[in-house]
């Protein structure tokens, strides 16, 4: 498939090819080549449909899956940052989830599974709604969520330092105020 974009009224030219191959594995890959400068992307598919790896010519992205949901499980993220051979800088994003498949949190680590950066989330017993988010490293920092009565809109993120309050125009789903205030200061309002 070739896709193109011709230059009109000053409009950017572009122009890209995508190739599709299938293995006889029933892995697909997709590669993307750009006539500029823009880097190639190519993915690989495993039988199912999902996405096995995501490359540039900056970095590869790698997924393993839950065998039980065929939820992604984890993500290494390899980036090769000086353009020669190798990967020389690598992260590993790690999801957790609960018994009803809905995301509880995530690790973001190192090669050597060093934890940088983490988030946990907490749903609300009653009707399931995201209810906190927090990062377990922070104690006592949590963020939490209040719900405008008989819907889905949040109404109030409750955070360590700052509170934003939603306000919605009462017939439809449209945001009609946000304001966000430390203490009793109100620090912008739109």
């Amino acid at each position: 498939m070739t896709c193109r974009i011709t230059r009109e009224d000053e409009q950017l030219i572009c122009t890209a090819k995508q190739r599709h191959s299938t293995w006889a594995r029933n892995i697909t890959i997709t590669t993307t080549n750009y006539s500029d400068a823009t880097p190639d992307i190519t993915i690989l598919f495993d039988k199912l449909g999902g996405q096995q790896s995501v490359s540039t010519a900056v970095a590869k992205t790698e997924f393993t899956y839950d065998p039980a949901t065929l939820a992604v499980d984890t993500e290494v993220i390899s980036y090769n940052l000086d353009a020669t051979a190798g990967y020389e800088f690598f992260r590993v994003l790690d999801r957790s989830r609960d018994a009803l498949g809905r995301d509880t949190g995530f690790q973001l680590k190192t090669a050597s599974t060093i934890v940088e950066a983490q988030a946990a989330y907490a749903y609300s017993p009653t009707d399931g709604r995201i209810a906190q988010i927090s990062n377990p490293q922070i104690q006592n920092q949590a963020f939490t969520y209040q719900y405008l009565p008989n819907s889905d809109l949040i109404e109030k993120v409750t955070g360590p330092i700052h509170t934003v309050t939603n306000s919605w125009e009462p017939n439809r789903d449209v945001l009609d105020l946000k304001q966000n205030r430390v203490g009793t200061t109100t620090i912008s309002s739109y």
